[in-house]
């Protein structure tokens, strides 16, 4: 059976990817490294030698690594690459080794249920620069919530499974308080889901630390977390 493992953030650093690397052997491509959002590996107006190099070092990893977007990503590049289906969802195929699962899809892995849903408002947008640095596709857009929402009816709301990059609004608040919400419309999107399914565990990246909580809820961001 596969093995899945899950981690934070990468922001074009191979890190957490090259831990996973080191810390199993034995690792075949029918073993999964899904990244929290903030890939970031994309990230140029147009592909160089130094992207090039990183891309093909992670599809050379002895595992198949996938990835939702964070909103530190260049939308415009990234949504550009063929979409193609992967075990029951919709993927941007990056490298043979290397897949985009896009927001409100769900994958099958391990017969159990990935529900899928990228995206979060950048808090530092105000010092970066519109289509270099920051992207409006940062925020999900309506067809793609109504594409999560029509998934997760399918399976009667209930994914064993729900990757994201940041957080419920409730759970927002309940870590950081009001003072932290700045009425960011993925984590409202989050809200709805979060209250329309019931799962086993949900993971999600974006704040840049390890914390468990409610028994159900991991932020990931140095640590490996493999599902058993």
């Amino acid at each position: 059976m596969s093995r899945v493992f899950i981690v934070g953030d990468c922001h074009s650093k191979l890190q957490n990817l090259h831990m996973v690397k080191d810390s199993y052997k034995d690792l075949t491509r029918d073993d999964y490294v899904i990244v929290c959002g903030d890939f970031g590996f994309i990230w140029k107006k147009e592909a160089d030698i130094v992207e090039d190099f990183y891309l093909d070092t992670i599809d050379n990893y002895p595992f198949t690594t996938l990835f939702i977007d964070g909103n530190h990503e260049n939308f415009q590049r990234l949504n550009g690459y063929p979409v193609e289906t992967w075990s029951g969802g919709k993927v941007h195929k990056i490298r043979n080794h290397i897949l985009h699962l896009m927001r409100g899809e769900i994958f099958n892995i391990n017969n159990k249920k990935f529900f899928c849903f990228g995206g979060a408002r950048s808090t530092d947008r105000v010092y970066r620069i519109p289509y270099k640095s920051w992207w409006p596709e940062e925020i999900p857009s309506k067809e793609e919530y109504d594409n999560a929402i029509a998934n997760l009816k399918k399976i009667d709301y209930k994914p064993d499974y729900i990757i994201t990059h940041t957080m419920p609004e409730f759970f927002v608040k309940e870590l950081y308080g009001s003072r932290h919400l700045e009425g960011d419309k993925t984590s409202q999107m989050l809200n709805d889901f979060l209250l329309l399914c019931t799962f086993n565990k949900w993971y999600c990246g974006h704040y840049h630390m390890d914390v468990g909580f409610r028994d159900n809820f991991q932020i990931c961001f140095k640590r490996i977390y493999e599902i058993e």
